[in-house]
């Protein structure tokens, strides 16, 4: 068994053992006999939540209500569906965040959805491109349980509309969009819901949700989260919030459904699912969580849609939503939706990453290239001396990203010339740590994926 070791200001370094779950390292302290009735216990737990979950889509399919309620309490309430959705959570938090392998197994004895979770959510704001700010939670293992629990319910009733994009990728969206600007819908109008996920109230998402009022106020919505300020997130400087902003921070860290819930993007895209929206000859719409892009045949036409776009949203169940119009542009003009450019040139049209999607992977890419020199070249050591685990898996965080954001931006014309310099550092970073792509990609964790800013969006 390999030795994780770690210091803790108290009682010093701690020996614990690592055990490898669906390739993710857990932390553990059982002994031989107890990790492997562990094992079995959570490969049980998994296939009786699965089998429900399963059970819970055919009784949605035939509308059997009374079934339905029934397999919404088992997958809500029993042991088995809460320990499967807190190994699943635990995979997903970063190792320094992540919880034991016995934090995961005790979380049935914490997990009580009749009461606001005990768990503190470290909550700061991040400012927007265009003005104000969004407040951004930091859940831990017993939120992003129940949060995962409300997933797998929501995705079980969950019906996307056809111009829903949300679950199906960046990329599916904008090769629509292609399609559309080629066939003559070169009039467009870039539209979001002002502050989407804040829009959410408690009282009109209960009733719409197929989920136990007491898991849509305490698993779901904010509002009665245990917010604290996290002081120091601000790209690693110390920032001292006064006393009259961090209530107000606090106050709207708890308002609709937060930022880095695990289940914001189901919830939302389920709530945009019932968008009362006509089919309107010479006019399509896309929607992409709380971005929405019209396209035209006519610049008549696209008004017309864009006013009633706008109604469509006011309607919308869950909360009070409001749409505001960001762009209108031709596609000879060119225009930016998710990330992406588009543009018609010379009788052609072509698709490349906006700047600000570039400047944010990049970032991210130039930060583990620092970490990574100062693990190979670390001071006072002599040359060639490092911990080559360290920096395989700071390898591995790159990797991630660079495969992340090419999946996300590969309806782009020729997207692997914005990576040339990336190709190059990745390679020459093989060849000082002296290990192979192999590796490295074996290291690679689902903490690891590539996530865009939602800042991204707004540029």
């Amino acid at each position: 068994m390999r030795i994780f070791v770690t210091a803790h200001p108290l009682i010093g370094v701690v020996r614990m053992g690592v055990v490898l779950i669906d390739q993710v390292p857990f932390k553990h302290d059982l002994s031989k006999p107890q990790l492997s009735a562990a094992r079995g216990l959570i490969k049980d737990c998994r296939e009786t939540t699965n089998a429900k979950a399963a059970l819970l889509r055919e009784a949605i399919g035939v509308g059997d209500i009374e079934q339905q309620a029934q397999l919404h309490a088992i997958l809500t309430e029993s042991s088995d569906a809460i320990i499967a959705s807190a190994i699943t959570a635990n995979r997903k938090l970063k190792f320094r965040k992540r919880g034991s392998l016995e934090d995961c197994l005790s979380i049935p004895t914490k997990l009580d959805f009749s009461k606001r979770l005990p768990e503190p959510v470290r909550v700061w704001p991040q400012p927007k491109s265009n003005g104000g700010y969004r407040m951004i939670h930091d859940h831990g293992l017993l939120h992003r349980t129940a949060q995962h629990i409300v997933t797998r319910i929501m995705e079980a009733h969950y019906v996307p509309r056809p111009f829903q994009f949300t679950h199906r990728g960046l990329h599916a969206a904008i090769k629509e969009t292609k399609a559309l600007i080629e066939q003559g819908y070169v009039h467009t109008a870039h539209l979001d819901i002002a502050n989407f996920f804040g829009s959410f109230e408690l009282e009109k998402l209960q009733p719409e949700l197929p989920l136990a009022p007491a898991v849509v106020a305490h698993a779901v919505v904010g509002r009665h989260t245990r917010t604290v300020m996290d002081q120091e997130h601000t790209k690693g400087k110390s920032f001292a919030y006064s006393l009259p902003h961090t209530h107000t921070f606090l106050e709207e860290a708890r308002l609709g459904v937060p930022q880095g819930s695990a289940c914001s993007s189901i919830v939302g895209a389920y709530c945009v699912s019932h968008l009362q929206w006509p089919s309107i000859a010479g006019v399509a719409l896309l929607n992409f969580a709380d971005d929405f892009l019209l396209l035209a045949i006519s610049a008549d036409a696209l008004t017309k849609a864009a006013d009633e776009l706008v109604i469509a949203v006011e309607n919308l169940p869950g909360g009070t939503f409001k749409l505001k119009l960001k762009a209108t542009r031709t596609a000879g003009q060119g225009l930016k939706f998710l990330g992406h450019e588009l543009q018609i040139k010379k009788g052609e049209l072509r698709t490349w990453p906006t700047v600000a999607s570039q400047e944010e992977t990049f970032g991210k890419l130039n930060t583990i290239d620092r970490r990574l020199g100062k693990i190979v070249y670390p001071l006072g050591s002599a040359f060639g001396k490092f911990d080559k685990q360290a920096a395989i898996r700071e390898l591995a965080k790159y990797a991630a990203i660079v495969d992340g954001w090419r999946a996300a931006f590969k309806a782009c014309d020729d997207l692997d010339r914005f990576l040339v310099g990336v190709f190059e550092t990745q390679t020459e970073w093989l060849d000082k740590i002296g290990t192979t792509w192999a590796k490295v990609k074996a290291a690679i964790t689902p903490d690891m994926e590539y996530q865009p800013d939602p800042y991204v969006f707004d540029k």
